[in-house]
């Protein structure tokens, strides 16, 4: 089955090449001219594997990496003339599965997306997750509204993107620097009081009684998680 490529970058020359280079090669490519139109793309699609860039307008790459990691595992490839050390290990950090400078080698290119590709086969196929839900709380990752007993409540973009790692694995404890980075693109001991914060933000939120939650729950020295529900 031909897999599909979304790549996501500002610079017409560099989706022309990516597009002529990857359809040669055998994929079913779709561009997209900025984060938002990509994250859009990519939505809609539900590519095999993304391409993207760091540098745009409005809506960079961290914050696309970011947002598509709330509702997908899918695999993304950073591609970027950003090298240095601490901004590869954000893009990392932020689930990036491969970071790729620019220029970059056609073959090269192929071969990692190759890999890539056959370790995300390895595990499962790409997860595609829209919403959450557990008893009076739901959570729509699409729209990005969360909604307590049929209320719409009002929450901070960080604090949205913590739900929404979060409600991803459902039930499991994810750990504090996992969180971190996530939230900060590193992971850092330095965020950890910034963490808390807005944990104890959310709960005044989100539960009826903060000091004794039911949805938004902390394993003491490990990490915190949201409670068992449905992820659609």
């Amino acid at each position: 089955m031909t897999k599909k490529v979304v790549a996501i970058d500002d610079d017409p020359e560099v989706r022309a090449i990516l597009k002529m280079t990857l359809e040669n090669a055998g994929y079913d490519v779709m561009t997209a001219t900025s984060g938002i139109e990509g994250l859009a793309s990519v939505c809609h699609s539900r590519p095999d594997i993304v391409l993207l860039d760091v540098t745009m307008p409005v809506m960079d790459g961290w914050q696309v990496c970011r947002r598509l990691r709330e509702i997908t595992n899918v695999p993304i490839v950073m591609l970027t003339v950003r090298g240095r050390e601490k901004e590869i290990a954000r893009g990392l950090h932020l689930g990036a599965d491969d970071y790729i400078l620019k220029p970059w080698s056609n073959r090269e290119l192929l071969a990692r997306i190759k890999a890539v590709l056959r370790r995300a086969s390895t595990f499962s196929n790409a997860r595609w997750q829209d919403s959450y839900s557990c008893g009076d709380l739901s959570i729509d990752l699409i729209h990005r509204q969360v909604i307590l007993e049929d209320k719409m409540i009002e929450v901070t973009p960080i604090e949205f993107h913590l739900l929404a790692y979060l409600a991803g694995r459902p039930g499991q404890v994810v750990p504090y620097g996992e969180l971190t980075a996530q939230l900060w693109g590193i992971e850092c001991e330095q965020h950890m009081a910034s963490l808390r914060v807005h944990v104890h933000n959310l709960r005044q939120k989100i539960e009826k009684n903060p000091r004794s939650p039911r949805h938004l729950l902390g394993k003491r020295g490990t990490g915190y998680y949201l409670a068992q529900g449905e992820a659609q």
